[in-house]
């Protein structure tokens, strides 16, 4: 089954709290889910003027660990119409890893469709072949 790692960033604990809800059902359906949360890049000082409340006890992601996944989940709170810094971190660091990850992804799907084509060639030859012997 697949190995999936969501991946959050979450000020206030709103995103956090959804991951945990997604895990729960991704396991649900049989994937085996981790959950890793971005670096914060803000000090404690700011995150106290902020009224922000203590980090979860997730994992942070980093870029070693990210080609262990089968894929991946991300949960993002908009910031003025643009994703997170802490987490365009975490991208711009990792760029080659989803570059591979994409690479491993498109050559499942081509193997999947090669795969399902011979299926279909198969079913066409057996079917003709049924219909010669019946002629």
């Amino acid at each position: 089954m697949a190995k999936i790692a969501i991946i959050y960033y979450s000020l206030y604990g709103h995103v956090a709290t959804m991951a945990e809800s997604i895990k729960e059902g991704l396991e649900a359906g049989g994937a085996t889910v981790d959950i890793y949360q971005v670096e914060e890049n803000l000090n404690e000082e700011i995150l106290g003027k902020m009224g922000a409340p203590p980090k979860k006890d997730h994992p942070v992601m980093t870029a070693e660990k990210m080609p262990e996944y089968d894929g991946f989940m991300f949960g993002i709170s908009g910031r003025y119409g643009s994703i997170p810094a802490q987490l365009k971190e975490l991208t711009a660091s990792s760029l080659h890893s989803l570059l591979d990850f994409a690479k491993r992804t498109l050559n499942r799907l081509q193997m999947k469709s090669r795969k399902s084509r011979m299926k279909e060639v198969s079913v066409v030859e057996d079917t003709m072949g049924d219909v010669e012997a019946n002629a």
